[in-house]
């Protein structure tokens, strides 16, 4: 009986009804709120980028930052630590530092980390029925979302006229076009 469910073409099972709620996480005209062909092609984007041959590439620096992580923050031989937190922390560190590129992760780390903070404590259960009511929750995502959007926009236009490259996620998503030749916008990118 699910078969045809999970096995229908996406122009005739919309998606973006059902995960429209997450527009004001990932932003407007981005996945669940585009176009089903311009989602297609960032589906396919993202696919590809983050392949499992993709990210296989930066196992080395996973590790890397996971031993300095534990070495510099989990030294003591006992003693508490806050683990949701500290997890948390280690994830936006391997993140930054594979995926964002390294101008996030060497001089933005700290703010980045505080608005994903913001963004995910925005995605509440109201969020998925009305995800624009007027919450304080609501209003801290959407500021991090726009404060996310402007760290960003600066080193992706910087990269993009200096023609910088650093050989990372960051920068496949910066030479990215839709067909037609359109690049992703900084907000788009975000």
């Amino acid at each position: 009986a699910h078969g045809p469910f999970f096995n229908e073409k996406d122009d005739r099972v919309d998606q973006n009804s059902v995960y429209s709620f997450m527009t004001p996480v990932f932003g407007p005209n981005v996945v669940y709120d585009a176009p089903l062909p311009v989602r297609e092609q960032q589906m396919n984007l993202m696919a590809d980028v983050l392949s499992t041959r993709s990210l296989e590439s930066y196992v080395p620096q996973i590790v890397d930052e996971a031993q300095k992580f534990f070495k510099e923050r989990w030294a003591a031989k006992e003693g508490n630590v806050e683990f949701l937190t500290s997890v948390a922390d280690l994830i936006i560190l391997t993140a930054s530092r594979c995926l964002m590129g390294k101008e996030i992760h060497t001089q933005m780390h700290s703010q980045v980390a505080k608005l994903f903070t913001d963004i995910d404590a925005g995605i509440t259960p109201l969020s998925f029925f009305w995800p624009t009511a007027p919450t304080a929750a609501h209003a801290k995502r959407d500021r991090a979302r726009q404060g996310m959007v402007e760290l960003f926009s600066k080193v992706i236009n910087k990269r993009r006229s200096t023609g910088e490259k650093h050989g990372d996620v960051l920068d496949k998503f910066i030479d990215a076009r839709y067909r037609g030749g359109v690049q992703y916008s900084p907000e788009e990118i975000t």
